[in-house]
């Protein structure tokens, strides 16, 4: 079956996704893109994901401040489990670039 993958360009659209993560089983995957990625290249992209849905987050669009306020309080919940690939230069830009502490990560590497 296809899965969605909503574009979440604004802060309404963030909050409904986080609203639907939130309800998951306590797993989410996550994954973020940029230039070079890390504390100093641009966090362009943040991917989040649930077995049924995928939503890709415009971080550039919404800028560090509304990453911050929306996507802070559920990246940081140690109960829900964040499972990624080789996460350090993901909470490193989520981290230096919009003050987000990522925790329950699985990191898969």
């Amino acid at each position: 079956p296809q899965v969605p993958f909503p574009y979440v360009a604004t802060r309404e659209a963030l909050q409904r996704a986080v609203v639907t993560l939130r309800s998951t089983v306590g797993v989410i995957a996550l994954d973020c893109e940029g230039v070079n990625l890390s504390r100093k290249g641009p966090l362009m992209l943040i991917q989040l994901a649930t077995v049924s849905e995928v939503f890709l987050v415009d971080a550039k669009l919404l800028g560090a401040e509304v990453i911050h306020q929306e996507l802070g309080e559920l990246l940081s919940a140690p109960g829900i489990k964040k499972v990624m690939f080789d996460c350090r230069e993901d909470v490193d830009a989520l981290f230096y670039q919009c003050g987000v502490t990522v925790r329950g990560i699985r990191d898969l590497q």
